[in-house]
């Protein structure tokens, strides 16, 4: 029994001398660390990330300086005369209603529109007005002013009433339907020429007014 108690003790201080010993190694002084390792090989790529938000647009940049200006090109050939701003309207029916503006069986009247585009005042001064009759029978045209079957025809330019046509007769004899009525086939027609397309044809308006009426729609391009 001595014996074992004996054995237990010395087990006891081995122990301890053990644990102590231990101890004191640990608590010495740390070696130098030791080199880094090679660096290891670059991994798989991954998936790309969803598309960030657009960002906000940017300020515009400063102008350029404006570039020299190019030579002037070569000035081209003389174009054929032209005939812009020439009117003409539709052929309207010779219709001289029995109530308008007192007409009566010896003096009757009518009127064409004009343009409302284009001032009184300005088809006064700067357009030559030419107006037309076609006549019941053989479709003969006349410029007005015009006397034919016992009527005289003329017109006048009226600031509200536009081309304002008067048929009189002749006599004390009334107004036959082969001037008045439209449907004997009689009509009006106007054209408006103004000065510059004149002058660009070298026409005088004294010479337009004796210009029968398929030289002055050849002249100044204007359907028949």
């Amino acid at each position: 029994m001595k014996s074992n108690l004996t054995n237990f003790i010395k087990v006891m201080l081995l122990a301890i001398i053990l644990f102590s010993i231990s101890t004191l190694t640990s608590c010495g002084k740390k070696g130098d660390v030791g080199p880094a390792g090679q660096t290891g090989a670059i991994g798989p790529i991954g998936l790309d990330g969803r598309p960030g938000i657009q960002g906000p647009e940017g300020r515009p940049g400063t102008p350029g300086t404006p570039g020299t200006t190019g030579p002037t090109g070569a000035t081209g050939p003389a174009g054929p005369t032209g005939t812009a701003n020439v009117i003409y309207s539709a052929w309207f029916p010779a219709n001289f209603p029995d109530d308008y503006l007192g007409s009566t069986p010896i003096i009757k009247f009518m009127s064409i529109p004009l343009p409302i585009s284009i001032p009184y005042i300005q088809i006064e001064t700067r357009y030559l007005v030419l107006t037309y009759f076609k006549n019941f029978g053989d479709a003969s045209l006349h410029l007005l002013p015009t006397t034919l079957r016992g009527a005289d025809v003329k017109f006048q330019v009226h600031p509200t009433l536009g081309v304002f046509i008067t048929a009189r007769s002749t006599s004390s004899i009334p107004l036959t339907e082969f001037v008045i009525s439209p449907t004997r086939g009689n009509m009006f027609r106007y054209v408006l020429i103004p000065g510059e397309a004149l002058a660009r044809t070298s026409v005088t308006r004294e010479i337009a007014l004796k210009l029968s009426y398929k030289d002055v729609c050849n002249k100044f391009g204007i359907p028949e």
